[in-house]
Formats: C-alpha cells, structure tokens, sequence
C-alpha cells in the first residue's frame, strides 16, 4: 500500500478512546494534520464531524476537535447469529492551531513514550 499522508505519523501501540456522536473511537495514529480512528459500527457518519475527548486527570472537562474525513475503510465480520462492521476513518483537523487539538497532540504523544 502506498502511504498518502504528507506528514510523518505515531501509531499508537496505547489505547486511547474520543467519542464520534456517542460511539467510542480507538486512536490508532496521529500527525500534525490529523489522526486515524478505528469504530464499530454501519451508521453513516457526516464528512465533518466532531470528536469529544477527556483526558484521565481531568475526565468531567470535554474537549471538543472538529475533523473531515479524507477516506473510510470497512470490514465485516460474521458472527453466528449477526454482522458486525469495524470501520477505519482518517481525519484531518479542520481548525488545526485550537488548544483542544494541541492538547490531544501532546497527549497522544505522551502516553505513547
């Protein structure tokens, strides 16, 4: 697979988890640009959207960071009596330079150390 990303990129062997209207989200890479998640889930999502996050020392406080999806990728799983789909979605910041975007950033690169 050609890699597409014009920025270097941290793939996250820690979990960390931001909500998308309600659904949990894995982290699994950030860059300067934006970040990769991993969800379960068939739900249609907006182009734009907007992820909720708090960090471990501070959990009543949400950020909020506004993000466009650049592509989505999809695989379903059978199970016995039902499907479930695990979607990949990579994000780009739309408004980049807020603090709460910094704050994921720093984050992310912290707890991966």
């Amino acid at each position: 697979m050609i890699e597409k990303r014009k920025g270097i990129r941290l793939i996250l062997y820690r979990s960390f988890t931001v909500n998308c209207q309600g659904i949990p989200c894995r982290v699994a890479d950030v860059s300067q640009a934006g970040l990769g998640i991993t969800f379960i889930g068939d739900e249609e999502w907006p182009e734009i959207l907007t992820l909720e996050y708090s960090l471990s020392q501070k959990p009543n406080e949400k950020k909020l960071v506004r993000c466009r999806t650049v592509w989505e990728s999809s695989m379903v799983f059978y199970k016995v009596d039902m499907q479930v789909s695990v979607r990949r979605r990579g994000l780009e910041y739309v408004e980049p330079g807020i603090e709460a975007v910094g704050i994921l950033q720093r984050h992310l690169e912290s707890i991966d150390q």
